[in-house]
């Protein structure tokens, strides 16, 4: 997305400030977040005096020396029976170590490994070519019967496949709870079947290598392998923890039942297979990360005070390994400056917004238009209801300008957004306007004029029309002000800070809804006041042709499609009413559609009666309380929106305070008898379903989540029978 069609940009700074967002993150690291991969029922004794020991000691170390988080992803405690039902453990694993290996200060992940390889679990999907190469070494009637009985081809979803071609792919049926001993039986048994029709294959190079490992790699394999690709470059940020049991042969059946595969695995062969692969995967670990960052342990187990010395030593090794990681990268990494970080911030929130654009090609007309007339003037407004997309195309400029300028030779162009309201400095207008000036003097090189915080706003508000005057007239600069409602209502009146004539090289773009707080100003009057001869473009809802096209568009890009029965009922939802459809209400209708399968037609019944936004976030809300426990879901976003934003701490710290919570998750779970708390991975399951809604800002240090109020999504507890309760918090 070139900003400059006459040369190339060097200083990411500097492409930055201009607008560029090809280099920018989905998300600024500003905590340590570690992974923990490992099999579960072996290294129970080292997870458990982690969590009692360890994490509390770095949580207290990374806040007073560092002013950071400190979080630890354990997924191996709190995994619910719904995650297991619908086979997602796998899939959330994979998201979360992805999300640490990205957004980590330091340390990103730590592996525990002893005598066990790992369970592996059944492929959630399986392409459609696969699963007939396989249908063709499975020589047992009943056997074949299982097989299709538990996987049923999606046509709603397609994958690319090795040819480079789409298909589409079977998919793994939800366990009936009423029906989990029969479906443990069956489990195994599909293992073993798919494990020798898929060998099978490869021997015959019917498949590759790697599709046969997806059905014999275990879980805890997949992970280490795939944080070793995700830190191909920064192997410093991973840690590995080997323990041998010297006297394992001697310890009692059940207990070497724990630390063994022999109870996973039925025959000689899964068993000598799976120590073959747990050799081949410590090798492989040896030969990609330096000897300092692998730990091996030796222990009597049946010694108790050999054990006892192993685990302190253990739990010292790993405190201090992890506490010269963080010093070591967070010390090495160059802070940028306070102009950068505020950009950054926009930058990354454009992209975040631009996610959810809808098309509108009407609108972008005429913002086009006005971007490339060449007169000098007001600013061009946009104004509309909440909910209506103001922000996603405010997000989509930045992406359409450089094509619009492509033909202009010798022309640059820098885009300068402010999202106000969206991080912790712009709801009061001085400081955004402040590092607006700074920006464009970065990028064209001025003097930067000295502001203090005696200036006035007015006097802020010259400083920075001095400057437009100054930008060369083959440079382009297009400022966007997006949310001016979300300012303090004294900053409403906008007399007191935009500039109202620009140069005809600078564009200026503000959007807000018309009126904010009905006993305040309005700010659409006030603007149309102050700007008399302004470019005013409303936003208005979606007619029904366009929401029908941005539907299709949705699912062309997503890969998807839906049955004749599903797409009539959701293009049933889209006829227009007083105030739908907006691109809120088609988010959250695309949403609720993206759970269904090509067999899923008989679910529409069960389906709210859907018509209004309101309708289709009680719905969402429906579908994520079934999923994720009605409990634990209704108080996680309760807590959210009545304190309005929490960091994650704070949240699992209010949830592990909640009787009604702890006694609807801990069916399912049983922490070590000092930290009765509440599992992490129940809150990651929620936030992952929930990320399109949930906006985090960074405040004094520390990243708070909070619903993104401009989506207008957000739920009425007042009549929820606790909502004093959940209030007094």
């Amino acid at each position: 997305m070139p900003f400059d069609v006459s040369r190339n940009f060097i200083d990411k700074s500097i492409s930055l400030y201009r607008g560029d967002l090809r280099d920018v993150p989905e998300q600024r690291p500003t905590s340590v977040r570690v992974f923990i991969s490992s099999t579960f029922t072996d290294t129970i004794d080292e997870r458990d005096s982690l969590i009692r020991v360890v994490y509390p000691k770095l949580q207290k170390y990374c806040l007073e020396t560092y002013n950071v988080q400190f979080h630890y992803s354990d997924m191996r405690w709190g995994i619910p029976d719904q995650s297991i039902n619908d086979h997602s453990t796998e899939d959330m694993c994979l998201q979360e170590l992805d999300r640490c290996c990205q957004l980590s200060l330091a340390t990103n992940c730590v592996i525990l490994l002893s005598h066990r390889y790992g369970g592996r679990m059944l492929p959630v999907r399986i392409r459609e070519h696969l699963f007939n190469e396989l249908q063709t070494f499975i020589f047992d009637e009943e056997d074949k019967s299982l097989l299709n009985t538990a996987y049923r081809l999606d046509t709603n979803q397609t994958y690319l496949s090795n040819e480079q071609s789409m298909e589409y792919s079977y998919v793994l049926l939800p366990v009936n709870p009423e029906a989990k001993t029969q479906w443990k039986k069956d489990e195994k048994r599909l293992q073993e079947v798919l494990c020798y029709a898929s060998a099978r294959c490869f021997e015959n190079n019917k498949i590759s290598e790697n599709e046969r490992n997806e059905f014999h790699i275990s879980t805890t394999a997949k992970e280490i392998y795939r944080a070793l690709q995700n830190n191909e470059h920064r192997q410093q940020r991973m840690v590995v923890f080997l323990r041998e049991i010297e006297d394992i042969a001697c310890v009692e059946p059940d207990l070497k039942s724990k630390f063994t595969d022999e109870k996973f695995n039925s025959t000689e062969g899964s068993k000598v297979e799976a120590q073959k692969f747990l050799a081949e995967l410590k090798k492989y670990i040896k030969s990609k990360l330096s000897e300092d960052n692998i730990f091996t342990y030796k222990v009597h187990w049946k010694d108790e005070s050999n054990k006892r010395e192993y685990l302190n030593e253990f739990l010292a090794r790993f405190y201090q390994v992890i506490k010269d990681q963080i010093d070591y990268h967070i010390k090495r990494s160059q802070p940028k400056d306070a102009l950068y970080t505020e950009a950054l911030e926009h930058a990354i929130r454009c992209k975040m917004f631009n996610k959810n654009y809808s098309p509108r090609e009407d609108i972008m007309q005429q913002i086009k238009e006005f971007v490339l007339s060449n007169t000098s003037g007001a600013p061009c407004i946009l104004h509309g209801d909440s909910g209506t997309g103001k922000s996603s195309i405010m997000a989509q400029i930045p992406v359409e300008v450089p094509n619009w300028f492509r033909t202009k030779n010798n022309t640059s162009i820098s885009v300068v957004i402010r999202f106000l309201g969206t991080t912790s400095f712009t709801s009061d207008i001085r400081r955004p306007l402040v590092s607006i000036i700074q920006q464009i003097c970065t990028i064209y090189g001025f003097r930067k004029p000295i502001i203090h915080e005696s200036n006035t706003l007015q006097e802020i508000k010259a400083d920075l029309e001095k400057i437009l005057e100054q930008i060369p007239t083959n440079e382009k600069l297009i400022l966007l002000f997006d949310s001016i409602d979300q300012l303090r209502v004294e900053d409403y009146d906008c007399s007191r800070w935009l500039p109202v004539n620009y140069p005809n090289n600078v564009k200026c773009i503000v959007s807000t809804i018309p009126n904010p707080d009905m006993d305040k100003r309005n700010i659409l009057e006030g603007l149309k006041s102050l700007c008399s001869n302004a470019t005013i473009i409303s936003v208005t809802k979606l007619d029904e042709n366009l929401a029908q096209q941005v539907i299709e568009k949705w699912l062309q890009r997503d890969n998807r499609s839906l049955t004749q029965t599903q797409r009539k009922w959701l293009l049933s939802k889209l006829e227009p009413t007083w105030d739908e459809p907006t691109p809120l209400y088609l988010s959250l209708l695309y949403d609720i559609s993206l759970g269904w399968h090509s067999f899923d037609d008989d679910r529409l019944t069960n389906l709210r009666r859907i018509g209004y936004t309101r309708d289709a976030i009680d719905q969402l809300y429906d579908q994520l309380s079934k999923k994720h426990g009605k409990v634990i879901f209704r108080r996680a976003i309760t807590y959210l929106q009545l304190s309005g934003g929490l960091s994650e701490t704070e949240l699992l710290d209010m949830l592990s305070a909640d009787d009604k919570v702890l006694k609807s998750v801990f069916v399912h779970y049983l922490p070590p008898p000092e930290i009765f708390r509440l599992p992490n991975t129940l809150w990651i399951r929620i936030r992952n379903d929930m990320h399109k809604y949930l906006v985090e800002m960074e405040v004094d240090g520390t990243v708070i989540l909070y619903f993104s109020y401009g989506y207008g999504f957000s739920f009425d507890f007042t009549n929820h029978p606790n909502y004093h309760v959940l209030t007094s918090h």
